[in-house]
């Protein structure tokens, strides 16, 4: 019995996936404009995250925002998520992303990408390592027009 309810509701789940993905699609390709907002807020943070600003980079995610970083727990909330990025910015992480997908919806989009973390060798120092590589995913969510973070996984490579 459990696994025709296992079989069932993974069937299910396909199927779900398969139907946003197409709806997702057709309402990118449909209005490639519609996009313009995340992709907005993509570049609104990194500027944000290179420059320090952690007002404008909570600005960018949604009140109940989790983030979900790489064996640490999950971080809940727009003050948390900006103390959790106050340390990244205060060690002099600097990240390069390279977004590989967007799909945008009604009132949810994601994106996908990779991207390299780096850091300084010394608070003096011109030069920079690269710390990690990372697969990371972010649900956007339009409220009140603008395009939130609502959640940010990634995982390292």
């Amino acid at each position: 019995m459990y696994c025709l309810r296992f079989i069932f509701v993974f069937t299910w789940m396909l199927l779900s996936i398969d139907s946003v993905h197409a709806s997702a699609e057709s309402t990118y390709l449909e209005d490639p404009e519609g996009c313009a907002g995340v992709i907005q807020s993509i570049e609104d943070w990194n500027v944000a995250f290179k420059s320090g600003d952690l007002e404008v980079l909570g600005s960018l995610y949604d009140g109940g925002a989790q983030l979900f970083p790489p064996n640490q727990n999950v971080v809940d909330g727009r003050l948390a998520i900006m103390e959790f990025l106050a340390g990244a910015v205060s060690a002099g992480v600097y990240v390069q992303q390279n977004t590989t997908e967007i799909r945008c919806m009604n009132e949810f989009s994601y994106e996908i990408g990779v991207a390299k973390s780096f850091v300084k060798d010394g608070e003096t120092s011109a030069t920079v390592r690269q710390v990690d590589s990372s697969r990371y995913l972010v649900i956007w969510r339009k409220i009140d027009g603008s395009w939130l973070i609502y959640r940010d996984i990634w995982n390292v490579i």
